[in-house]
């Protein structure tokens, strides 16, 4: 755990990003999230794949579903396309685990992460998932998919919306991580 991690609760069980956001990797998520290139999404999603599948200690794919994070539906209309979905897709795919695509919920819109910094992120995600059945997420262990971990509000307040619902783990897996 990283030391932010090792003092704020976190709710979830495990992060593990598959490498830094810089250089090409960070300029393959720009273009996939904010240029509209939704095929970058198996190729990405193939490669968090690749990485649980050389790591196989790292999530018990036998317990295991798979959920996005998921986007308000006022920037799902804007952007055409959820880039988490997508990557959540490839990794149900490839390790025939049962996909979870809409259950959690974003149900208030939020201004972009991006522009905020860490205090702000916090507030900023508060209150804006819910689970909708609770009864698809109670005792499973779940893997949350994102693009980018930053600060962990988002992840952090998904995770402790799955945990109120019920989820009995929670682990984190994004392609890049901000250092």
């Amino acid at each position: 755990m990283c030391s932010e991690c090792r003092e704020i609760k976190t709710y979830f069980d495990k992060a593990i990003a598959i490498g830094s956001y810089d250089g090409t990797l960070a300029e393959s998520i720009h273009f996939f999230k904010y240029r509209g290139k939704k095929g970058l999404g198996c190729p990405l999603g193939r490669i968090m794949a690749e990485y649980i599948g050389s790591n196989p200690s790292l999530f018990p794919h036998s317990s295991l579903a798979v959920l996005p994070v998921p986007l308000h539906l006022k920037r799902l209309r804007e952007r055409e396309f959820n880039q988490s979905l997508l990557l959540a897709k490839e990794i149900s795919r490839a390790f025939r685990i049962p996909l979870i695509p809409d259950n959690l919920q974003r149900v208030r819109w939020t201004k972009p992460q991006i522009e905020l910094k860490g205090e702000e992120r916090l507030m900023n995600v508060k209150g804006a998932f819910e689970v909708k059945d609770p009864k698809d997420i109670e005792g499973k262990s779940l893997l949350l998919i994102d693009d980018v971990y930053t600060t962990g509000a988002t992840v952090r307040e998904c995770s402790k919306v799955l945990k109120k619902a019920g989820a009995e783990k929670v682990y984190v897996l994004t392609l890049a991580r901000v250092i």
